[in-house]
C-alpha cells in the first residue's frame, strides 16, 4: 500500500532491506479527500516515485466503497504476482490497520506492518540519519498553520514539529492526520523528484498542496 507519504515509502526502503521482494505498489485515490482510511494530497504522483524506485504501480479509484476495490484489486493482482503478502505504513491506528487485516484476511494475503507501534522520536531520527527528504503537503491540527505547507523536514523542522507536538499534543508521526506528507528523496530512489509548480489550498484551519508539476532530477 503506497500512498508516497514517508511511512509507505520508509516500509519498503525496510521490506528491502529484509530481502523481500517488492513486486508492485498499491496506490488509492479515495473518493473523498477527508477519507480516514488513503491520504488524498498529490496521490497521482506516486507514479513518479514508483519510477525512481523502478517499480510499478497499480492506482485504485476510490469509490464509496473504498475497501472493496481494494479487495478486488489485490485478489486480481495475488493471481497474476502469486503474492505473499501486502506491506502498509500504518503506526498506530488500529482503524486503519484493523482494516486492511481483514481486507488481506479475505483476499488470503499476509499482512505486514513493519513500523507498527515503532516510538514516533526513533521513527523520525531513522527518516533523518537515512537520509529521506520529506515535505508536508496537509495539515489540519492546531499549531500547524498554512507556512507549514510545502516545507521541508530538515533535521531544524523536526525539532520545530517535536516542539509543537509537546505544546499541542498532536501526535508527532502525524499517524492521526495531523499532517500528511511527500517524500522527495529516499536511499531507495535512483533520482530524486523535484517539485517545480505548486499551489497552497487553504481552508480556513487546515490545507493541502496541489503539487502541479514535478520531474525526476538527478542528485
Amino acid at each position: 500500500m503506497f500512498s508516497g507519504g514517508k511511512d509507505s515509502c520508509y516500509s519498503i526502503w525496510l521490506a528491502l532491506h529484509q530481502a523481500w521482494e517488492v513486486v508492485r505498489l498499491v496506490s488509492v485515490n479515495p473518493h473523498l479527500p477527508d477519507s480516514l482510511m488513503f491520504h488524498y494530497p498529490n496521490v497521482r504522483w506516486t507514479a513518479l516515485q514508483a519510477k525512481t524506485m523502478g517499480l510499478k504501480i497499480s492506482a485504485v479509484e476510490g469509490e464509496s466503497e473504498e475497501l472493496l476495490q481494494l479487495e478486488h484489486i489485490l485478489t486480481e493482482m495475488k493471481a497474476e504476482y502469486q503474492l505473499d503478502g501486502l506491506v502498509t505504513g500504518a503506526i498506530s491506528s488500529d482503524f486503519q490497520k484493523s482494516r486492511i487485516d481483514a481486507v488481506c484476511e479475505a483476499v488470503g494475503l499476509r499482512s505486514f506492518s513493519p513500523i507498527w507501534h515503532k516510538k514516533p522520536d526513533t521513527l523520525i531520527e531513522d527518516l533523518i540519519q537515512t537520509g529521506f527528504r520529506i515535505v508536508i503537503t496537509g495539515v489540519a491540527a492546531s499549531g500547524l498553520d498554512k507556512s507549514w505547507i510545502g516545507r521541508e523536514l530538515t533535521p531544524e523542522e523536526w525539532a520545530r514539529l517535536r516542539e509543537i507536538s509537546r505544546k499541542y499534543g498532536l501526535n508527532l508521526s502525524g499517524e492521526g492526520g495531523e499532517y500528511e506528507t511527500f517524500v522527495i528523496d529516499a536511499p531507495h530512489f535512483t533520482k530524486k523528484i523535484e517539485i517545480t509548480e505548486s499551489s497552497v489550498v487553504w481552508e480556513g484551519q487546515s490545507g493541502h498542496l496541489e503539487i502541479g508539476k514535478a520531474a525526476l532530477r538527478m542528485r
